[in-house]
């Protein structure tokens, strides 16, 4: 049985950037059902606008667009709000790609197609909200 993820946490805000609507569409519902406020970008560009006027707590961002690259919105994402948690969204299934957006601040990096499944969205998304064990006394 995997984690139900239920964020309310005063409804943390997800932004979805993704140049496929059905996409957006897809990972709205998903992610709203489960407690996030949801705002949605179909391009790079839009997604930079928002990010200047209305931080996120998290992201999901694909990596091709047509205007704006992802890694190019990452970059962006983490001058004007550094502690936002990006999930890299891609269907380029590729280990340089993914060390770049690593190395640029991303959480984690799922490839398309992927599953709607909540241990992996869980892992993803609040790997480090998870507080680090006291530390040992010693004898």
């Amino acid at each position: 049985m995997g984690e139900t993820l239920i964020v309310d946490r005063q409804r943390k805000t997800l932004l979805i950037v993704d140049d496929e609507p059905k996409i957006c569409e897809m990972l709205s519902r998903f992610f709203s059902s489960r407690g996030f406020r949801i705002v949605t970008a179909t391009s790079g560009q839009r997604a930079i606008e928002i990010l200047t006027h209305e931080p996120p707590d998290y992201l999901l961002l694909d990596i091709r667009m047509p205007d704006v690259s992802g890694l190019d919105v990452l970059k962006m994402a983490k001058s004007y709000c550094p502690n936002v948690k990006v999930v890299m969204v891609t269907a380029i299934d590729d280990q340089e790609v993914a060390d770049t957006a690593f190395r640029l601040g991303a959480t984690d990096y799922i490839t398309k197609p992927f599953e709607l499944d909540e241990t992996s969205w869980a892992r993803a998304f609040f790997a480090d909200d998870t507080p680090a064990p006291p530390p040992v006394e010693p004898w």
